[in-house]
């Protein structure tokens, strides 16, 4: 520290202890006061900021089904939680949107604020609007933000006025995949038209809109800006949102990703445990924590299906340069009815046939490949399968599931089996290549525009 820092320094502890006169004469009158009496305050000075010291802000944005106080559930968690949080180390600020309503709330030095509630205009203001209120004077500590609400996942479904329900788009029509499960098994003939009711990320009551990816990425943008760096952790308290193709959306914006694969219980989360998991101050440690007090909440509640996993998105660029490798090399009509093969054995999650997960895929298509002939395209293939396995095992930091949902790795992947959906246009598929491996899955034919050629 040079000499200028340092008066600096004193002079800023002189301006503070000015509120204590007798010691600040002291002071004033230097000698054996000062030399003694200065680095004492000091000392008290740094202790004082470091017992004050924040530790987390999180911002939660929470859609009520229907009414208010169907969020108050997880409202009282977060209260109890935080009661005796007198020194201020969590601070949370909550948006709860009911119908056309919304409600804001904030936990702060062990006390509640319940704000006026006021009319939504715009859903996605409304969201950057409490990212601001609450993150926009944050210096130090970690940050987390939470969307509770419903999710669909990279794809999103349409809303039908006249059947009010979302439905994505049928994934049906004549492909090699449908051609190879008509020739090898009679049960995987039928067309798959899936129906989902009010299933998008964040539907506003009655359907009139939601926050899709693509807005989604907005509001972390704006986040970031307004932190000049990442969040620590994002967290989906959603439906199918732990997938690759979010990973990739999100990693510029979020360190951590927090999400599950599968469809969640309407309860959603349990935020008492979220809350005592921020006791962490390490982003990874806290992350992991909710992983598995999540899980000890769904056992003890008797459920068999669910899952949640946190992703390291410092991964996400290796991860999604091996699985580019990987897919540009599956472009070969020798490997097609295998691959069909292999996408007929996957388990789909609950309610969406198009999302498979990412490591059953791989293994899958290893042990296929181990039995076919050992050729340099196949031994190439192989290689960069494992590869990708081991970039995908480090990026999944932590991943638990039910004993119904044991084909749950921690991280799913879009795979349709005959028709590419319209909204399937997020950044993945634009820069990566699985989209021209999946135009040649469903179609049968080549997407060369692409495809690069690798060393072995």
């Amino acid at each position: 520290m040079g000499m200028t820092d340092s008066n600096e320094v004193e002079s800023s502890i002189m301006s503070i202890l000015m509120i204590y006169p007798a010691l600040y004469r002291l002071l004033q009158h230097g000698g054996w006061y000062k030399k003694i009496l200065l680095p004492l305050a000091i000392i008290s000075f740094v202790c004082w900021s470091s017992l004050y010291a924040r530790d987390w802000t999180v911002y939660l944005y929470l859609q009520a089904q229907d009414t208010y106080e169907e969020a108050l559930t997880a409202v009282d968690q977060i209260e109890k939680a935080l009661e005796n949080d007198y020194l201020g180390r969590i601070k949370v600020g909550i948006d709860i949107q009911a119908g056309d309503k919304a409600h804001r709330i904030l936990f702060d030095y062990g006390k509640k604020i319940v704000f006026p509630s006021e009319p939504i205009k715009n859903q996605l203001a409304l969201v950057k609007n409490g990212c601001s209120w609450v993150l926009r004077d944050v210096f130090e500590g970690k940050t987390m933000v939470i969307f509770s609400g419903h999710g669909t996942g990279c794809v999103t479904p349409v809303f039908n006025a006249e059947k009010q329900q979302w439905l994505y788009e049928p994934d049906e029509g004549d492909s090699p995949y449908k051609q190879y499960c008509a020739s090898q098994y009679e049960r995987f003939c039928k067309q798959v038209t899936h129906i989902m009711e009010g299933k998008s990320l964040l539907v506003a009551d009655g359907g009139a809109s939601f926050l899709a990816p693509s807005e989604l990425c907005e509001v972390m943008r704006y986040v970031t800006t307004l932190l000049h760096t990442k969040v620590d952790i994002v967290g989906f308290d959603s439906c199918y949102m732990a997938m690759l193709e979010l990973a990739y959306e999100l990693k510029d914006y979020a360190r951590n990703l927090l999400a599950s694969q599968e469809c969640e219980e309407k309860n959603g989360w349990n935020y008492y445990g979220v809350m005592k998991a921020l006791s962490y101050t390490s982003a990874s440690l806290a992350a992991r924590h909710m992983v598995y007090s999540y899980e000890r909440m769904q056992r003890t509640c008797g459920l068999d299906r669910f899952s949640l996993s946190v992703l390291d998105l410092s991964y996400i660029d290796s991860v999604s340069d091996s699985f580019d490798r990987v897919a540009d090399l599956l472009h070969t009509e020798e490997l097609l009815s295998h691959l069909c093969h292999v996408r007929s054995v996957l388990h789909h999650v609950s309610g969406i046939p198009f999302y498979a997960d990412c490591i059953e895929f791989l293994e899958c298509l290893y042990a296929e490949l181990s039995h076919l002939q050992a050729t340099k395209a196949i031994d190439q293939v192989s290689y960069e399968v494992l590869a990708t396995l081991e970039q995908l095992q480090n990026m999944i930091r932590a991943s638990v599931a039910g004993p119904s949902c044991q084909s749950l790795h921690g991280c799913s992947l879009y795979f349709p089996t005959s028709h590419i959906d319209s909204s399937y246009t997020g950044s993945f598929a634009r820069e990566q290549s699985w989209i021209s491996f999946l135009r040649f899955f469903t179609t049968g034919r080549h997407d060369t525009t692409s495809i690069k050629v690798y060393a072995v």
